[in-house]
């Protein structure tokens, strides 16, 4: 259990450092708080319930669990929309005053996220009780 874990977020460490300096164009801010403990919880409960494959260290088969680290990252990646940059000076007013989202958009997108780290955790409890 202990080495699982530690593999779950050096493998989510690592990925996160990777996509954060690889996709500069996006936006991260605090997002890349989220972004990593979404990857690490998927990280940790796809390796746990993926049937276990490749190579052994410490007891844990970890190439399962950087597969899925790399997919999830790739998927989470896929949905942080760019960042734009003007083209020139006097655009940069315009970006400004464009809204960035309503109340209710914010606060489904925000009761999503708690859900999925919900179910991420009942999942890796679940995987340590099966």
């Amino acid at each position: 259990m202990i080495f699982e874990f530690f593999f779950a977020i050096l493998i989510a460490l690592l990925l996160t450092a990777i996509f954060a300096m690889g996709f500069r164009r996006h936006g991260w801010g605090t997002g890349l708080v989220f972004f990593f403990l979404i990857l690490f919880l998927a990280t940790w409960a796809g390796g746990l319930w993926i049937s276990p494959f490749g190579p052994v260290a410490w007891g844990v088969h970890w190439l399962s669990f950087l597969l899925v680290g790399i997919i999830i990252g790739l998927l989470l990646t896929a949905l942080i929309p760019p960042v734009e940059r003007p083209p020139y000076p006097e655009s940069e007013a315009r970006l400004k005053r464009r809204p960035r989202g309503d109340k209710a958009t914010m606060m489904g997108i925000d009761a999503f996220l708690v859900i999925l780290i919900l179910v991420l955790i009942i999942a890796i409890v679940a995987a340590y009780y099966a």
